[in-house]
């Protein structure tokens, strides 16, 4: 592990001693640098309001693939049915919760966004924003177990996902600390 705020060899920037601790709460052992070093591996994004792909098809591995869609189809039956669909696809996320920015899937190597509700104009937010969607990509994480991690049990509960973006943007991206 690095020591926190610590510059990497061959690396440009630093994280805050903030950033590391929050990090290494989220996931034991995670750095800051292992979610940089996951972005550089070729994940895409994509417009997810479009994507006709099944659920299944957007995991990159086919038996969470499957469990996955198993859970979608049960939890939107109604709306399979009501538009006559045998499995629910990567845009009926989107159109089933208008207010879904982001949907990643665990090893699918693509963020599906809707990107008439992200705040593009900001390079900070579009950078912890990308931070907080690999953490799903590569490492399967949750935003409930992430909120908790970082805000303190029972932060599922009162707070929405975009507080995890809120706090990287101010502890690993922008303030004090990084660079």
């Amino acid at each position: 592990m690095s020591p926190a705020g610590a510059d990497r060899p061959g690396e440009a920037g630093r994280f805050s001693d903030t950033c590391y601790e929050g990090v290494g709460k989220i996931k034991s052992g995670l750095e800051p640098w292992d979610i940089v070093a996951a972005a550089s591996n070729g994940i895409k994004i994509a417009d997810g309001t479009t994507e006709t792909m099944t659920i299944s098809q957007a995991y990159g591995d086919p038996i969470s693939g499957r469990a996955a869609q198993a859970v979608f189809n049960r939890d939107h039956a109604a709306y399979l049915r009501q538009h006559g669909l045998a499995d629910f696809r990567v845009k009926d996320r989107f159109a089933v919760d208008s207010g879904v920015h982001a949907y990643t899937p665990v090893g699918g190597g693509v963020i599906y966004i809707s990107a008439g509700l992200l705040q593009t104009s900001r390079a900070d937010r579009n950078q912890a924003f990308l931070m907080h969607e690999i953490l799903h990509n590569e490492w399967g994480l949750d935003d409930s177990d992430v909120l908790d991690a970082l805000y303190g049990k029972g932060a599922r509960d009162k707070r929405p996902p975009a507080d995890i973006t809120e706090w990287f943007r101010k502890n690993c991206v922008s303030g004090k600390g990084n660079s």
